[in-house]
């Protein structure tokens, strides 16, 4: 009992650990709520997460997660795609295609994100992403948007 007690504070500190080194500073929370004040121009947030994700390449693959195409689709997003659209839809190698791609990024998000929030379409589009991929993305939609 005495171990088990002694394992979950040691498993607490750790997480506690971590989580301080993933918390964004204040001055990067204060941008974020600037931004969603904003009308979101969603191809302008497209172009965005397309230059982070492969800087535009349609022919970008990601060995590691199997991701592929220039807003690198993985066979999961792929597949949820489909079962939203309620039939085989969409083929691994539609991943290619920048029009395929972002046809099933636009179903992703209509379904799960039908309010166009532009937080939620990052982390909906990378669940798994760290705070430097939403700070990327941020930056590039408004250098996109002041043009």
């Amino acid at each position: 009992m005495k171990d088990t007690i002694i394992t979950a504070l040691i498993s607490c500190l750790i997480t506690s650990f971590i989580w301080a080194k993933t918390i964004p500073e204040e001055k990067d929370c204060i941008e974020v709520v600037r931004i969603e004040k904003q009308t979101v121009d969603w191809n302008k947030l497209i172009e965005a997460i397309i230059w982070r994700e492969s800087r535009g390449n349609d022919n970008s693959v990601n060995h590691k997660s199997n991701a592929v195409g220039c807003l690198q689709i993985t066979p999961i997003y792929l597949k949820q795609c489909n079962k939203i659209a309620g039939h085989e839809k969409y083929k691994l190698s539609d991943r290619y295609s920048r029009i395929k791609s972002i046809e099933m990024f636009n179903l992703y998000q209509s379904h799960f994100n039908p309010e166009k929030d532009l937080h939620l379409a990052i982390k909906l589009h990378n669940p798994r992403a760290n705070y430097s991929y939403h700070r990327d993305i941020e930056k590039k939609y408004k250098d996109l948007i002041n043009k």
